[in-house]
């Protein structure tokens, strides 16, 4: 009877222990779960404090976009939110940039155009002013000149009349005049018979003057004829050869608008001026090399930096004639840089043509050196200088231009 007792005992100290053990096991549970359901609230809090805040900043951004859109424009009115068309804005800036110049390839947004654009806007509104103030002017002279134009007819029939009475006066004096003149022109008359006599004498006296200058008449009239086919070649020239095209930045080279085609060749040399007629030298220019109607020159001397060469300034060279060909007598020596041999190739280039006489077609005569020996090679006594020569007094007395062989230094280097 006790062996039985004391194995319930054992059995009821087994359910005791198990007993426990489950009511620890379902308090842990219990502990765990209300931890993680304690971080699940936690986490469902953050997500509806981000997503309000996305809200939040949402509503910004469209409250932002529907202001930027009504100040830009370009969006349909009838939509219930304005968005901006881009394709519209960008075609609508490139139109605003196509109708004012002044914005260039950088301007790339709205903010950078607008000052432009006011800017410009105000320059236009300055010259409509200007333009009224002028117009306003011009109404003014008008006003002036009505007067005036007013005032001047008044004027004028007042002379009208005043002329008038006048002329009266005068055809009143006229009858009496004309009953004098006829009486005058009866004696003219007899006076007239004898101042024919005279007359015939002296055209008699007459045709032998002109018979004695008749042959210098003709010969400067050739002269002159001859002259007039070709330009004259004063100190500085009433037309220019040639103009400048282009300039390099530097201003040391360009291209000249006169080439092959007009006898141009390397070496040649032109002063550059302002273009006046009087024109203010800037500087000279050598070609350097030839094309068929252009040429390209260096440019050297420069008289002032702060006055470069430019684009339209013209060319002058006193021995070169793009246009025309001419005849040139050479007298004096020729030696150094040119022999007469090299010389008359020279003008050759250029449409110069070497005579051997002085004649009417003569347009230079070109002087080189003092003589030293005589066409038969004996020494003078004293050199002779070409300015003593016939042939040249020739040319002063019959105007042909007379060009120092310095002056060929001067344009042409070979």
């Amino acid at each position: 009877m006790k062996r039985n007792l004391r194995g319930a005992a054992r059995v009821s100290l087994v359910w005791l222990i198990a007993a426990v053990v489950v009511i620890i096991a379902a308090l842990f549970m219990v502990f765990v779960a209300y931890d993680d359901k304690a971080k699940s609230d936690q986490a469902l809090q953050d997500a509806l404090a981000e997503a309000d805040l996305a809200d939040e900043r949402q509503a910004e951004a469209s409250e932002g976009w529907t202001g930027l859109s009504e100040a830009v424009g370009w969006y349909d009115a009838a939509a219930a939110t304005p968005r901006t068309n881009v394709d519209a804005l960008k075609t609508g800036f490139d139109n605003l940039k196509a109708s004012f110049p002044d914005l260039g390839d950088d301007v790339k947004d709205l903010a950078a155009a607008l000052p432009a654009v006011e800017s410009a806007y105000k320059a236009r509104g300055r010259e409509i002013q200007q333009l009224k103030d002028d117009l306003a002017r011009v109404d003014a002279e008008k006003k002036a000149l009505e007067q005036s134009l007013r005032d001047a007819s008044s004027q004028k029939d007042t002379q009208i009349a005043d002329l008038n009475r006048q002329i009266q006066d005068e055809a009143d004096n006229a009858t009496q005049k004309q009953s004098e003149l006829e009486d005058r022109i009866t004696n003219l008359r007899d006076q007239s018979s004898e101042l024919d006599s005279e007359v015939r004498q002296l055209r008699a006296e007459l045709e032998n003057v002109a018979r004695m200058h008749e042959e210098e008449r003709q010969l400067w009239a050739a002269r002159f004829n001859e002259m007039k086919k070709t330009l004259e070649l004063p100190n500085e020239p009433e037309q220019a050869d040639g103009s400048v095209l282009q300039v390099a930045a530097d201003n040391s080279a360009g291209w000249i608008d006169l080439g092959r085609k007009h006898r141009l060749a390397p070496g040649m040399r032109f002063r550059v001026t302002d273009g006046d007629r009087a024109g203010r030298l800037k500087g000279w220019a050598e070609v350097t090399d030839v094309q068929t109607d252009m040429a390209r020159v260096s440019f050297f001397n420069l008289v002032d930096r702060f006055d470069p060469v430019v684009q339209g300034d013209e060319l002058y060279n006193p021995v070169f004639d793009p246009r025309a060909v001419r005849q040139a007598v050479l007298v004096g020596r020729f030696s150094g840089r040119y022999n007469e041999r090299e010389l008359s190739a020279l003008l050759a280039g250029i449409g110069i043509q070497v005579q051997a006489d002085l004649d009417l077609t003569t347009d230079y005569l070109i002087v080189g050196s003092e003589l030293y020996t005589d066409e038969e090679g004996e020494p003078y006594e004293d050199p002779l200088k070409p300015t003593d020569l016939p042939i040249y007094k020739n040319a002063e007395a019959q105007g042909v231009q007379i060009v120092a062989l310095q002056d060929l230094y001067n344009y042409f280097r070979y």
